[in-house]
Formats: structure tokens, sequence, C-alpha cells
């Protein structure tokens, strides 16, 4: 109950997940929803499918500013303000830049397909990770993740898939160093 207070009790987060325009009236907003996607994945003349699912914890979509934002809940058992810190904190411990790189350009792809959403369009990603630490007095707050940050766990996500891959096609028995 401390951490769900902190939480409403925190406006850039209720921001975040309940949006509204200049009106003050809601902005679509969507929470839990699962997307599903398969990954083609063709090596010389051999093809794999990996099949991902991703469940989002928020997201929002703005078509009057085009502005598209994801955001994910976390809970901390440490300090909220030691979160995005490179050296102590669980965004680079748990590789979290590189779930939200994933689930953001799926989450895109998905946009593009359903409703046009486009860059050359000018739309836009906003990317947030909302976190509550678990230990009194319950602090939260709203990070964003750098388009940096994003990139670079995509890239790391792609490698993974990559590896993935590889050993759907050639079996899984040998091991194999990649560089």
């Amino acid at each position: 109950t401390g951490c769900l207070k902190s939480c409403y009790n925190n406006q850039a987060i209720m921001n975040k997940l309940h949006p509204t325009d200049i009106f003050g009236d809601p902005i679509e907003s969507y929470c839990e929803d699962a997307l599903f996607m398969d990954f083609l994945v063709t090596y010389k003349d051999k093809h794999v499918k990996l099949p991902f699912k991703l469940k989002i914890d928020n997201w929002t979509i703005d078509e009057e500013n085009k502005v598209v934002t994801l955001n994910d809940l976390k809970t901390s058992g440490k300090f909220v303000g030691l979160f995005m810190d490179p050296t102590e904190g669980s965004m680079e411990h748990y590789h979290y830049y590189r779930q939200m790189g994933a689930y953001g350009s799926i989450l895109w792809r998905y946009l593009e397909k359903t409703r046009g959403v486009n860059k050359n369009t000018g739309w836009k990603m906003d990317v947030n990770m909302l976190v509550v630490q678990t230990i009194p007095p319950y602090k939260s707050q709203c990070f964003a993740v750098s388009k940096t940050q994003l990139k670079q766990g995509m890239l790391e996500f792609e490698q993974l898939m990559k590896r993935v891959a590889y050993y759907e096609i050639f079996g899984y028995k040998n091991e194999v160093e990649f560089v």
C-alpha cells in the first residue's frame, strides 16, 4: 500500500499513466497490452521463425501532438534515485534499456501498421521508467529513457535474437563463441 500511495501521489507518474490534453480530456491510454510478433531470420539458405510476446505495462497515443508514450513500471529494493545510475542502478544491471528498446520498436511497428504512425509525418515516441522503491519511505520517480539507451538496447536485443536463431538453425549441442 505504501508503494501504491507513493505512485498515486506522484504527479509526474500520474501524468504519464493518465495524460490529458489542453482541455483536460483524457488521451488514449492502454494498460497491460500483449503484442505478438514473429521474427523471421534468414542465414544463407536457412530460415527460422522466432515467436515473441511482450506485455506492455502502459502506453498512450496523443493524436493531436503525434506522440506515442511507452511507460514501464518497476519496483526497486534500492533507493529510487539510484535506478538510472550506470554502476549501481537496476536500469543497467538488469538491462532494462534492452527491454525498452525491443518493446518500443515492436510497439512502433504495430502502430505503423494499425494507426499510420510514421516518423516522416512528425510522430515521435517517448519512453519512461516509472519506478517505486519497495522500502520505506516508498519514494517513486519517473525517468525518461534516452534515445541512446533505446538504440543500444535494440542492438543488444537483435544480437540475442541472432544467437537464438543460430542455435535454432544449427542445433543446441555445440557450444559457440559469439564475437
